[in-house]
């Protein structure tokens, strides 16, 4: 009698088997510790929050959708990444996603622009800004796959300010007609050869819309040295130097910053170097857009393997390039860079053409070529 009702048992789970799909974290976990998926959607009547700029003749309004993510607090947020599936219309020629960068979060969601009213008089027009299927990765943090209640190992706050006289460095590229002044920060932890696993947030003050505390994520406008990081305070364009309003700035770290005999030992799970040249017949791959009014853009993209990265499970990655100001700055410096992914690669767009109605071809600007290392964290 117990094998009949054994026997049937089996059957009835092998039948629900195959009702259910099955999907997100109930599939095998490689290198993330939670996965989430949701899309971004709205307009300028139905936001989650809307953002309001007023200008002299104009008044901007942005539109954000919050992802609610459980467990997400802003004084010790987890090590995560989110990125968003790559607009088909781009030809990219198989299902990519870009990490994203510029959302913000609060006590348990996260929040993305998707969208901006412009009003002038009294003609409000709507433009989409940035919709489409996202996906949340939450990882262990650092060099270490454990679960951690307190994912971040060290928190660093810290306001910059300054003036046109004071820098502790300025930069500028080639192809800017701005230059950036900067404050430096000590960070013992970092060295550019063994970077540790960090992230960077800039505290928010919306003129008006969005009163709660929020933090914005930060990709840019920074730049890291062996022991310290370099926060933009200023920029002169021409002869006009502008403060950047003061705020507060959260670095978090979550390698575990462990040294040996005085010596950092390693703070990531993998590296990886490799160099991009300026010259777009290099391209591994072309994406390419064409837009209403006919004109057609063209993104040049690099890749590097990846081995055992998926789409549906990427690894916790760090990319940052090799910096080379035209002036200012000299010594040694790394900045963030956003990258593209599709399964067993990681890209690099460089450069990008933009070809006019009628015309065969356009113009190459280099955007990125240059010395980068990747890093792979748990």
């Amino acid at each position: 009698m117990k094998t009949k009702i054994a026997a049937v048992v089996l059957t009835l789970a092998i039948a629900l088997a195959g009702v259910f799909s099955f999907s997100g974290n109930a599939e095998a976990k490689k290198y993330y510790w939670s996965r989430s998926n949701f899309s971004v959607t709205g307009d300028g009547s139905n936001a989650d929050a809307s953002i309001v700029y007023v200008g002299g003749i104009s008044t901007s309004t942005n539109h954000y959708r919050k992802a609610s993510i459980s467990g997400l607090r802003m004084a010790n947020p987890f090590s995560y990444r989110v990125f968003q599936q790559m607009d088909p219309e781009w030809n990219f020629g198989e299902e990519a996603w870009n990490v994203k960068d510029r959302y913000f979060m609060t006590d348990g969601y996260l929040w993305f622009h998707y969208g901006t009213s412009q009003t002038v008089g009294s003609e409000t027009t709507y433009s989409e800004y940035s919709t489409g299927n996202f996906r949340y990765f939450k990882y262990y943090g650092g060099n270490k796959k454990k679960k951690r209640s307190n994912s971040v190992r060290k928190t660093y706050e810290f306001a910059v300010s300054g003036t046109e006289s004071d820098a502790d460095a300025t930069s500028r590229d080639s192809s800017s007609a701005t230059t950036y002044y900067y404050r430096k920060v000590a960070v013992p932890e970092f060295e550019t050869g063994n970077l540790a696993d960090y992230r960077l947030y800039e505290k928010n003050d919306f003129p008006q819309g969005f009163d709660d505390e929020s933090w914005m994520l930060l990709n840019e406008y920074f730049f890291v040295t062996d022991g310290y990081i370099y926060i933009k305070y200023g920029s002169k364009y021409g002869s006009t130097f502008t403060v950047d309003d003061e705020t507060t700035y959260r670095l978090f770290i979550y390698s575990d910053m462990k040294r040996k005999k005085s010596r950092l030992e390693k703070q990531y799970s993998k590296k990886y170097a490799f160099s991009i040249p300026n010259d777009p017949t290099a391209a591994d791959k072309v994406a390419s857009y064409t837009d209403s009014d006919g004109y057609v853009m063209k993104e040049y993209y690099k890749k590097y393997p990846l081995k055992g990265a998926k789409i549906a499970d990427f690894p916790n990655v760090l990319l940052i390039k090799k910096n080379n100001f035209a002036s200012g700055y000299a010594d040694e410096s790394w900045s963030e860079k956003g990258y593209t992914i599709s399964d067993g690669y990681l890209w690099v767009c460089y450069g990008y053409e933009t070809i006019e109605p009628g015309n065969a071809a356009g113009t190459y600007e280099d955007s990125a070529s240059g010395d980068y290392r990747i890093f792979v964290y748990k």
